[in-house]
């Protein structure tokens, strides 16, 4: 190295040192091993800058294998192939590899130059280069180097996540190819662009010290095969912090709330898992923990379930050699977190009982919301796929120094050949228990989740969700269905909680999304989402809507957007509820920002210039002894509001035909009455432009009955407010006292 080099090398490592002075508290702690591995980092991130020094004064390249800064690099023996551990010094990583691993943002990293260039790196050198070839595989390398063009490797940092604002988490795509701007746009529209030229991609994690969920056997384990018992320790580090330090995911459930007649008991004799039916009548489940079973009957028919005549046998002993794949499953998973108590709903609730069901099926609500946690069989289509824990996974690549042996990264490729944590949002969407109805309300009902795919594990709670690897997801699909329990974060407005009532017709529209078996259990399968949201609110349910501003709520809309609609054999009784649609036969939102009327953190409440009054509620269930499950017989609402009377079919804001009803038959060159149900008035941006005034109404068509009518759409009408204009003047129609049926 001559003297300039040197010079910059010196300095470099002052600066170095006075950062860790500063951040650390001193070069002692900073510079020693004792304290962690976050010196390991500082290590690499020197040679970094020696590496950037370096080659200011020198041709030498960070492949050759040649003396840089100074050190002569060289072979280790002992780790010629990539194993599930690595044993190497910080120096023997080559400069593209050192930039890779001390990246803390998205970006482009250049390897090498050529594949070439790689393989001999991985060869003679750098063990992260070696990785890099073994995932390739033997086949792609040969094909790659018997070409006669050359084609740069490239690191593309896709995701970035960090602890303590460092990098620690990388989500990342190896690539080879002519131009890395063109494999990634092949990648992405590949069924619109021909691109001859050879490439290859593989996509890895890599998690550095330090990093969340490093510890876990995923990346952890010796290998070179992860079993179950390497990854139990996760699932109970999951339970365990969220029972002791997430208050958001607290229980509820009233001490008066009706729980299940009849659970599952494990226990162990003489080595082996026995299991029997046990009545409930002297457990009080509302504090002995038990877990409960999400999953996708899929139509398989099954030996274990329960009936009449196995009720006896069962309350003496379960054969477990009877269970279907995901039960026993779920029962190892049950016994792992140390659990003693198990809620299947096919062994506990009498099949082909129609008394026993309805008697059950109505406690759906308190069984959940009252469990220690729901294991979901989320990657399995029925109960005989099993939930993937005796999947054999792969286990991560370790890379350690020689120094001490502790873990420096891990870097681990798609698990099973899939692009598991990177699909993984995409691929929990596309499971079948995401599909289900039924299940849906299982999931809302539920504080907390254990997901089991056929990949890997993940958590989700109202404070955290995590997938086994470490990577921390947000409440956005297809995790948004769970939140807190615990009313006085529920019920707060900030960024990270969502409004009541707008997770109400969330909740609607999901559920009218997903594929329901039995249409009849229509009712059924949303009863507990509703009788959950009675009891968080101590509002009153009015068939799918809520008394308290219920002129808000019907302001809903339905769409046919790709649906296969059939017109309905009658009309539907009540017209202005949508639960009264069949299931799945229409898509159901609604227009009303409920935030911005109660206003988001830091903002005003949206001013409600007109509401229309509800003055009266008539609602009749077919089965009394049942609401909520059976279907409406009657409803009429009494409201007072403005009345336009005789109008065309509206035009909305956007001067296109407003919003009507699927079901709705109208003559389109007939006069239609509009009722208001609430108006309020837009920023326009100026005082120098018009005021613009936003009335919500219903679209109505009578009956043979004065003054009763019925619901055939639903619109927003823009009225400008010219300068001196007062909104009640800009008001439409008259006030009347109208019945909505």
């Amino acid at each position: 190295m001559d003297p300039g080099t040197r010079s910059e090398v010196l300095h470099t490592f002052d600066a170095v040192f006075a950062v860790c002075h500063i951040t650390l508290g001193g070069y002692e702690e900073a510079w020693s091993g004792d304290g962690g591995n976050v010196p390991l980092v500082l290590s690499l991130f020197i040679i970094h800058c020696i590496f950037e020094s370096a080659t200011m004064s020198s041709p030498t390249t960070a492949n050759d294998g040649d003396t840089i800064a100074g050190a002569q690099l060289t072979r280790d023996e002992d780790s010629s192939n990539s194993g599930p551990s690595e044993l190497c010094d910080a120096e023997k990583f080559c400069k593209g590899c050192v930039k890779l691993v001390v990246s803390t943002t998205e970006a482009r990293v250049p390897i090498h130059d050529s594949l070439s260039d790689l393989v001999e790196c991985g060869k003679t050198r750098c063990p992260l280069c070696r990785y890099f070839c073994t995932l390739l595989g033997e086949e792609v390398v040969e094909d790659g180097l018997s070409r006669k063009e050359t084609f740069p490797v490239k690191i593309h940092i896709l995701k970035v996540e960090g602890d303590n604002g460092c990098g620690q988490k990388l989500k990342a795509r190896l690539i080879i190819s002519k131009d890395d701007w063109e494999a990634w746009h092949v990648y992405w529209e590949a069924w619109h662009v021909y691109w001859e030229a050879w490439h290859e991609f593989r996509k890895f994690l890599m998690w550095k010290n330090d990093a969340r969920g490093l510890n876990r056997g995923i990346w952890c384990h010796p290998g070179p095969v992860l079993d179950f018992k390497a990854r139990q320790s996760t699932l109970v580090e999951w339970l365990g912090e969220c029972r002791k330090t997430h208050p958001k995911c607290r229980n509820t459930l009233e001490a008066d709330s009706p729980m299940a007649a009849r659970i599952l008991e494990l226990r162990t004799e003489l080595g082996e898992t026995r299991i029997r039916l046990l009545p409930t009548k002297d457990l009080d489940l509302h504090r002995i923990p038990y877990f409960v079973l999400s999953h996708c009957w899929g139509g398989v028919e099954i030996e274990a379930k329960l009936t009449r005549d196995k009720l006896d046998r069962y309350l003496e002993d379960i054969p477990i050699s009877t269970l279907p794949k995901t039960f026993k499953e779920m029962v190892e998973i049950t016994q792992a977190l140390r659990c003693r108590y198990l809620w299947i709903d096919s062994l506990c609730i009498i099949q082909h009982d129609a008394d026993d069901w309805n008697q059950e099926s109505a406690k759906m609500a308190s069984i959940f919301r009252g469990a220690t946690l729901t294991i979901s069989a989320s990657g399995a289509q029925n109960s005989t796929q099993g939930c993937g824990i005796h999947n054999p996974l792969k286990a991560a690549v370790q890379f350690t120094t020689a120094r001490d042996h502790k873990t420096f990264f891990s870097v681990r490729n798609d698990f099973n050949q899939s692009n598991s944590e990177f699909d993984f949002p995409h691929d929990m969407i596309a499971s079948p228990v995401h599909t289900r109805a039924w299940i849906f309300q299982e999931k809302v009902l539920s504080r907390r989740i254990l997901h089991a795919t056929q990949s890997q594990f993940a958590w989700q709670c109202a404070t955290h969700i995590e997938s086994e690897t470490g990577w921390s997801y947000h409440m956005n699909p297809p995790w948004h269905t769970l939140g807190s329990h615990v009313k006085e974060y529920l019920l707060k407005l900030d960024g990270q909680t969502q409004n009541i009532r707008t997770r109400w017709w969330h909740w609607v529209r999901e559920y009218m999304n997903r594929n329901l078996t039995n249409t009849d259990d229509h009712y059924g399968a949303f009863a507990g989402i509703t009788d959950f949201y009675r009891n968080l609110t101590g509002d009153v349910s009015v068939f799918g809507l809520w008394k308290r501003d219920l002129h808000l709520h019907l302001g809903w809309r339905a769409s046919i957007h790709n649906r296969k609609w059939s017109p309905l054999e009658k009309p539907r009784v009540p017209s202005w509820t949508w639960l009264t649609y069949p299931h799945g036969s229409v898509e159901i939102y609604t227009s009303v920002s409920f935030g911005s009327i109660e206003g988001y953190e830091g903002t005003a409440p949206l001013d409600l210039l007109y509401e229309a009054e509800v003055l009266n509620i008539e609602t009749k269930w077919e089965d009394e002894t049942n609401p909520l499950v059976s279907a409406p017989a009657y409803g009429c609402l009494t409201l007072r509001g403005l009345l336009d009377q005789g109008k065309p079919l509206p035009k909305n804001r956007y001067h296109v035909i407003s919003c009507l009803d699927p079901d709705s038959d109208v003559d389109l060159d007939g006069g239609y009455d509009r009722f208001a149900l609430f108006a309020h008035e837009i920023e326009n941006g100026t005082v120098f432009c018009p005021r613009v005034l936003i009335v919500t109404s219903l679209v109505l068509k009578a009956t043979d009955v004065e003054g009763e009518y019925r619901r055939i759409g639903e619109f927003e009408q823009s009225i400008t407010m010219f300068l001196g204009t007062k909104a009640e003047e800009s008001f439409p129609g008259e006030w009347r006292t109208i019945r909505l049926v």
